[in-house]
């Protein structure tokens, strides 16, 4: 799904500087270890290169559509033909 960053401030778990950019969008999907989290596909790690999640208050939905779900089915179309 297509989301907004509205709260860029403050640091990862990891104590690194934000990578996000309020106005900016992401591609996000649910994270799997975190139900009030965010995956990005555009910020897959922090910069010490550890996977990365981020708290969906810092953000607002611009779609209902999953585009990870959507580009999934296709390759799984592709891939049974």
């Amino acid at each position: 799904m297509k989301v907004m960053c509205i709260d860029a401030s403050g640091k990862t778990d990891f104590g690194c500087a934000s990578p996000l950019v309020e106005g900016d969008t992401y591609t996000a999907s649910q994270c799997p270890i975190y139900d009030e989290s965010y995956k990005l596909v555009e910020i897959p790690t922090n910069e010490l290169g550890h996977p990365i999640s981020f708290r969906k208050r810092r953000f607002i939905p611009l779609s209902n559509i999953d585009e990870m779900e959507v580009l999934e089915n296709e390759r799984q179309l592709v891939s049974s033909n």
